[in-house]
């Protein structure tokens, strides 16, 4: 049991047998109580979470609480409301077994300022995760690339992060012998979000070297991960990141046309013809350039805004990272051979 200091935690498990009261099997496990103050009164409103999972619920004005269904498994469940200490312990669910908690939470520190009290209010992330024909996928490994946030599903395919800082992220799914899920996302504060990862399986014939690397799971991939959130890290005030949702309002709108009416700054806007452009991380995006990195066939023009997941938006001197501007290679005006680093727009496909 492992509650956060200033709260009481009181756990007692009763076993229903492994059949439910018409003779059925059981398969999960229950978890009810009661949440407090330190005065002893009811607490209402409390949000208790499974984490790792999509279960969750809320106290009543009693204070009482009940949440059924939970998988056999060892969770981290967390009680928390908006001016109290949060409080949280480990649950052993068994089948068949009803575990019963008395929890009390105290006051935060009254010298806690508005701001500081409004930041314990959840910034969830959770979703599900199945195959393409909608059955639950476990085990299968959920990156929020950006956050160094990471799990893997249950055996019901639910996931949840708590407390996603707010930003820009792209979310990687992916489960060897299925192709790989990745969308951008954004994250605001006080938001909850829910997401569905359909994952569709390889051929059974290819080789487990080549089901590794389809999967998502070869040395490249991982690079291209590092990369990105390198490039994030380091990115200064005049670079921007566009995520699907801000491009899906613009439909067929060609992107150059899309990243001037969405990006932010005069700098971004007017990168149409001059940026060198990397598609998916990695490869330069088809199209000649001259010897001042001017992508003379304007590359960019080539995608549309539904054709794109994200969009990475770099002007002249703002990929301090130089993790872009190296996939170049030997395209002048695009490499990292300048004392500048080039315009860069990274282009992040749907597929």
């Amino acid at each position: 049991m492992g509650a956060l200091l200033g709260t009481t935690i009181t756990l007692a498990a009763a076993s229903l047998g492994a059949q439910d009261t018409v003779g059925r099997m059981v398969s999960t496990g229950s978890l009810t109580g009661t949440v407090a103050d330190t005065g002893g009164r009811p607490l209402s409103a409390v949000d208790v979470v499974v984490v790792g999972t999509a279960l969750r619920t809320r106290s009543r004005a009693d204070g009482r609480f009940l949440l059924g269904g939970i998988p056999v498994g060892a969770y981290q469940v967390i009680f928390r409301r908006l001016a109290y200490e949060p409080a949280s312990f480990t649950l052993d669910a068994v089948p068949g077994a009803q575990h019963s908690v008395a929890v009390t939470l105290g006051p935060l520190s009254q010298r806690l300022d508005t701001v500081t009290v409004t930041t314990q209010v959840f910034n969830e992330l959770g979703g599900i995760v199945t195959d393409s024909l909608d059955r639950p996928l476990d085990d299968a490994e959920i990156l929020v690339v950006g956050s160094g946030l990471r799990m893997r599903t249950r055996p019901d395919g639910r996931f949840l992060f708590l407390d996603v800082a707010p930003g820009k992220y792209l979310l990687r799914v992916r489960k060897l012998g299925y192709r790989p899920h990745q969308r951008s996302l954004e994250m605001l504060r006080r938001l909850e979000r829910n997401i569905t990862a359909k994952l569709s399986p390889l051929a059974r014939e290819l080789t487990p070297v080549v089901i590794r690397a389809q999967s998502g799971f070869d040395p490249r991939a991982e690079v291209i991960q590092r990369d990105f959130e390198t490039r994030r890290k380091m990115a200064g005030s005049h670079a921007d990141f566009l995520t699907q949702e801000e491009l899906a309002r613009l439909g067929r709108t060609r992107l150059d046309f899309a990243i001037r009416e969405t990006a932010a700054g005069i700098n971004a806007k007017m990168m149409g013809r001059t940026a060198c452009v990397l598609e998916d991380g990695f490869k330069p995006a088809s199209g000649s350039y001259d010897n001042r990195g001017m992508n003379e066939s304007s590359a960019i023009a080539s995608y549309f805004a539904d054709q794109v997941d994200a969009v990475e938006i770099y002007p002249a001197g703002t990929e301090l990272s130089m993790t872009a501007c190296a996939r170049f290679g030997a395209i002048r005006g695009c490499n990292c051979d300048g004392f500048r680093t080039p315009p860069v727009i990274v282009v992040w496909l749907k597929h």
